[in-house]
């Protein structure tokens, strides 16, 4: 994939999964977004990296610019590590050119009074590929750029020149840690190419020297959706009514909660009797218990069913939405 390519790819993502939820957290309106070449703050920030964006947003009071990384994953891919803040440390063992330094020649600048753009947060949003046409938004931080510059380059924080040194005299080492007890909150790790080196940090470093940052989370909406992808239960709608589809997706996943997916086979249904219909595995012994289980479950989610014998079922969500119409028939 070429470098236009992922800038448009990283745009769109942004767009569709990002911007909503960034300008809640900002608690501002995006006012444009766009590739981090020919900007007023470009030459400032890291112009290697295919994922980086350049916004503008405003307040009640003024207009700021912030930085934002937008990483793609795929589903299969994700792990339980905790975001990090990535800035890019040296390349071909410099460090002049890289955004941390140009980033604090900025920060000395503005120390000193002397106008200067630069922004004002950087982010960091993880949007993951659920399917072949479907993504979702994994999780996103907004951290301040002046309190993180002078936290990395303090000598009572990261103290990156002493980090910086300790990796130039263990040239071999493809990591530097910060505190080796606690290897995964902060350091220098070298790329694949060996030629690019980055200094990361995760949130538990931030919160251990209590730097300003926002963090949300949406992995519980991607560890349902892993659940849906991974089971084996067969489930459709006559009309793929999206009601339909919503109500049995919250069955499966459920199911697949409480390792009862596999007594299931199919689930259908019937959009115009609103009725929905279940296939039994019959291979397996099915006792009283995981009956009463699987039938409390489907009471929670599906409106009118049948499942283990002739009887009719008619589930929660049907009974919050006859009281919900006798409540507006009663209103008006």
């Amino acid at each position: 994939m070429n470098f236009e390519k992922q800038f448009g790819d990283s745009i769109e993502s942004f767009n569709l999964y990002v911007k909503d939820e960034l300008e809640q957290i900002l608690n501002a309106d995006i006012l444009s977004v766009e590739e981090n070449i020919n900007s007023e703050i470009s030459d400032i920030l890291d112009q290697k990296g295919s994922s980086d964006l350049i916004l503008k947003y405003e307040d009640d009071s003024c207009v700021y610019f912030a930085s934002n990384r937008v990483l793609n994953l795929d589903i299969a891919n994700i792990s339980d590590y905790k975001i990090n803040i990535t800035l890019r440390n040296s390349i071909n063992g410099k460090n002049e050119q890289t955004e941390i330094d140009k980033l604090k020649n900025s920060y000395d600048k503005i120390i000193k009074n002397i106008p200067v753009v630069m922004p004002k947060v950087m982010c960091l949003a993880r949007v993951v590929q659920i399917n072949s046409s479907n993504k979702m938004l994994l999780d996103i931080i907004v951290v301040e750029t002046m309190p993180l510059l002078e936290f990395i380059f303090s000598h009572k924080g990261l103290n990156l020149p002493v980090l910086r040194e300790k990796m130039k005299n263990k040239d071999k080492a493809n990591v530097i840690h910060f505190d080796n007890k606690n290897k995964l909150h902060a350091g220098i790790r070298k790329n694949t190419d060996n030629k690019t080196t980055f200094l990361y940090i995760n949130t538990d470093m931030l919160d251990n020297f209590n730097i300003p940052y926002q963090y949300k989370s949406f992995k519980n909406d991607i560890d349902r959706q892993k659940l849906l992808k991974e089971s084996k239960i067969i489930y459709w709608s006559r009309r793929d009514a999206e009601w339909e589809i919503s109500e049995m997706e919250n069955f499966v996943i459920e199911m697949e909660e409480n390792n009862l997916g596999k007594y299931i086979e199919e689930i259908f249904y019937n959009t115009k009797a609103s009725f929905c219909t279940f296939e039994i595995n019959k291979e397996i012994e099915l006792t009283i218990e995981v009956q009463e289980n699987i039938l409390a479950i489907a009471m929670k989610h599906i409106s009118q069913f049948c499942i283990f014998d002739d009887n009719v079922h008619h589930g929660e969500p049907l009974m919050e939405a006859m009281i919900k119409e006798e409540e507006e028939l009663h209103l008006t």
